[in-house]
């Protein structure tokens, strides 16, 4: 117990003496179109194949708190609207959690995926795929100079 009090102490006068930011937050919104040639619908025994081309638009919010230009922990959330002639129905709704450590071009962390029903005018749309998973995972980064 006490050499990890002591790590703990080293580590955090490394990390206030690197000029680091001791709170930060990242932040993201991305809205799109793409369009789909097919869709899958279905119950998870039953599917049928829609062979009509449909309009989506997808949005994308996300925010991270970075903690000693370190630390991490954040969300994610993207909806795709299914467009007809007049409004946007939400079709497919994913949340992401993640958390991890940074540090070079090294990640270490974990995220987590759910994929829920959306209700739409009252009722619960079960024609898409739900569920999740969680990941841990080490990422390498890096920038090479072309020019």
């Amino acid at each position: 117990m006490r050499t990890l009090f002591i790590v703990c102490i080293i580590l955090t006068v490394a990390l206030l003496g690197a000029d680091a930011d001791i709170l930060s937050m990242n932040f993201e919104l991305q809205t799109g179109y793409f369009l789909i040639d097919q869709i899958v619908v279905g119950s998870p025994h039953l599917f049928t194949v829609v062979d009509q081309q449909k309009d989506f638009l997808a949005t994308n919010m996300m925010a991270e708190l970075l903690m000693f230009d370190t630390l991490f922990v954040g969300g994610r959330m993207r909806c795709d609207f299914m467009l007809d002639e007049f409004t946007g129905n939400p079709f497919l709704q994913r949340y992401w959690f993640f958390a991890g450590i940074r540090f070079g071009g090294v990640e270490i962390g974990i995220t987590h995926l759910c994929i829920h029903p959306v209700e739409i005018s009252g009722q619960t749309n079960t024609n898409i795929i739900s569920g999740g998973n969680t990941e841990l995972y080490v990422k390498f980064s890096g920038n090479i100079k072309l020019f």
